[in-house]
């Protein structure tokens, strides 16, 4: 049986875009069951200085191989 994680993670400054490219570069890691994007309630008043997403809801299985390649997707985009 293969135990599940779950994680959230966010970097607000980011915009939608890149937030989708991390979600799709994070399917392709095997062990990644589901990453969902995160957008703020609509009743939030628009900001265009904020990012529109909370963050990333991600499901994988709790193998070290994949929580090491997620972490180093992940901390790339942190340091940007």
């Amino acid at each position: 049986m293969i135990k599940a994680v779950e994680k959230f993670w966010c970097c607000s400054p980011l915009p939608l875009a890149v937030y989708r490219e991390i979600a799709a570069q994070l399917e392709q890691v095997s062990g990644v069951m589901a990453v969902k994007i995160q957008l703020y309630s609509e009743s939030a008043t628009f900001d265009y200085g904020k990012s529109q997403v909370e963050g990333l809801a991600l499901t994988f299985d709790a193998n070290s191989s994949t929580q090491s390649q997620i972490g180093a997707i992940l901390a790339h985009y942190e340091r940007s």
